[in-house]
């Protein structure tokens, strides 16, 4: 059960990573909450993810040392390939709150 626990923890992290770096790539995901923006983030990446996997699946056999290695591989190119969010100072704002990232439109629920 540990085993599969800690499975779950990686896997999510590396789908996590990857997920953030494909909103950042279109630009979506800014006017999101930090839970929402978690849970886009994972499921973006685990469709990015079973989407390579399956692509790589289509050239060959696809065993648990290849996968790894494509996960690792995928996660440090979208790890080291992302760049920072803008932040821009809040007009009005604190001192303590003078960095924030700007919201584009206000949220409405």
């Amino acid at each position: 059960m540990l085993f599969l626990l800690c499975c779950w923890v990686a896997l999510l992290a590396v789908a996590r990573v990857a997920g953030a770096s494909v909103l950042a790539f279109t630009s979506s995901g800014q006017n999101f909450d930090r839970g929402d923006l978690f849970f886009a983030q994972v499921w973006t990446g685990l469709f990015s993810l079973a989407s390579a996997l399956l692509a790589l699946s289509l050239v060959g056999p696809v065993s648990p040392p290849v996968s790894l290695s494509l996960l690792t591989a995928v996660a440090l190119l979208l790890l080291f390939g992302q760049s920072p969010p803008d932040i821009q100072p809040v007009p009005g704002g604190s001192p303590d709150s003078f960095w924030r990232r700007e919201l584009s439109e206000p949220r409405g629920f």
